[in-house]
Order: C-alpha cells, then sequence, then structure tokens
C-alpha cells in the first residue's frame, strides 16, 4: 500500500512528515511574518486611541518583542536553506511589509470596519494563534534539494499576486464602498493565498519521500 494513501496510518505518518519538513517550516515563517503589524497599524490606530504614557510604552514594548519571533523565523530559514539565503531573507521581509494591509483587510472581513477594538482584537489573538500553530519551526538536517530555487519561486509568485491584489482592493476601497459580502470576499482571496504556500509544501514532502524510495535518490 502506497505511503500517499489508504489506511490512516500512512496519513498520519506522512501528515507528520510535513509538519517536520523544511518547506512547512518556511510556510510558517511566511505566516509568521505576515501577521507581525503592530507598528504598521499605529499609525492607523494613533488618531483614535490618543498618545499617552502607557500607549507609547506597551507600542514601545510590543514593537521590540517581535524581534524575537522575527529573528527566530528569519534565522532558522536560513540554516534551512543556506545556499537559497537570499531569496528566503526576501521572501519573509516582503510579508512584514504586506502586514498591516493584512490586518486591516482582515479585520473588514472579520468585523465589518476597521474600528479600534476589533483591529486591536484581530492583533491580539492573530499573531498568538499563528506562533502557537508554527511550533515545529526550528533547524533540520537535510540533504539539498534540486529543484529549491523553483521551489522559492513558486512562493515569490503567490507572494507577488497577494501584494497585487492587497493593492487593488485598497485602491477600489478608496473610489468605492464595498457591501459587507466584498470585504468577506477579499477576506477569503487574502487567506487562500496565504494558504497557498502551504499546498506547495505538502507538494514537495511529497516530491521528497518518492525519491527517498528510489535506490539511487536525487537528494544526496
Amino acid at each position: 500500500m502506497s505511503q500517499f494513501g489508504g489506511g490512516g496510518d500512512e496519513k498520519f505518518k506522512f501528515i507528520t512528515h510535513v509538519v517536520r519538513g523544511r518547506w512547512f517550516t518556511v510556510f510558517a515563517s511566511l505566516w509568521i511574518m505576515a501577521g507581525t503589524a503592530t507598528t504598521f497599524c499605529m499609525k492607523l490606530l494613533g488618531d483614535q486611541l490618543g498618545f499617552s504614557f502607557g500607549i507609547c510604552a506597551c507600542v514601545f514594548v510590543g514593537n521590540n518583542a517581535q524581534n524575537f519571533t522575527h529573528t527566530a523565523t528569519l534565522v532558522t530559514c536560513v540554516k534551512n536553506f543556506p545556499e537559497k539565503r537570499g531569496i528566503v531573507i526576501g521572501l519573509l521581509k516582503g510579508l512584514i511589509g504586506l502586514s498591516g494591509a493584512l490586518i486591516t483587510q482582515l479585520a473588514l472581513a472579520f468585523y465589518g470596519d476597521q474600528s479600534v477594538r476589533h483591529i486591536l482584537l484581530l492583533i491580539a489573538w492573530f499573531p498568538v494563534a499563528i506562533a502557537l500553530a508554527s511550533f515545529t519551526i526550528r533547524p533540520i538536517e537535510f540533504r539539498r534539494q534540486p529543484n529549491e530555487l523553483k521551489v522559492f519561486f513558486h512562493i515569490f509568485y503567490v507572494s507577488l499576486s497577494l501584494a497585487v491584489f492587497l493593492m487593488i482592493v485598497t485602491l477600489c476601497e478608496r473610489f468605492f464602498t464595498f457591501p459587507r459580502i466584498g470585504y468577506v470576499g477579499s477576506g477569503i482571496v487574502i487567506l487562500f493565498l496565504l494558504a497557498l504556500p502551504l499546498l506547495i509544501a505538502i507538494r514537495e514532502e511529497r516530491f521528497i519521500l518518492s525519491l527517498k524510495q528510489q535506490p539511487d535518490n536525487l537528494l544526496a
């Protein structure tokens, strides 16, 4: 029986292999970077919150706390793909730049407006949920995969599509009034684009397992 189908044992082993694989660490790191939008959302919230010493102190602590997650994910991904460190850093830093637009659009999709309480609520639970779900990020022993650069370009195309979509939606919101279903639809598209790297990770882990089954596999 093939390990890609059949009984529940094989499926569970494959899921475990994916979650513990190098490509899942890339997917999880992208989500962590996409959820760190506190700094970029403060300009949006500043006019409504006002500024006091307490708020400034909380923002200072929160923004500096992001460095821990950024460093952990970035350094780990570079260690896992040392020969592709340039594109790895570019992809992860690019998602940080998109995080503010992502959070505001998801707030509109989930809650229907950009009120302070809704954006603060999303900032509070969304990054935490991502971090808790990404506990497998770690340095992994590996043998070089021959198509690594091609896979990273696929992830880059997904990130570029996400950036273009966010730009189009943001511009359209300036000239048109979106109905509630429009915000929900844009949120679904954003989550779909964010989930595409997971499908790429699953495909690559399946490819790696198939190579390992060959007598002279290409991962040497």
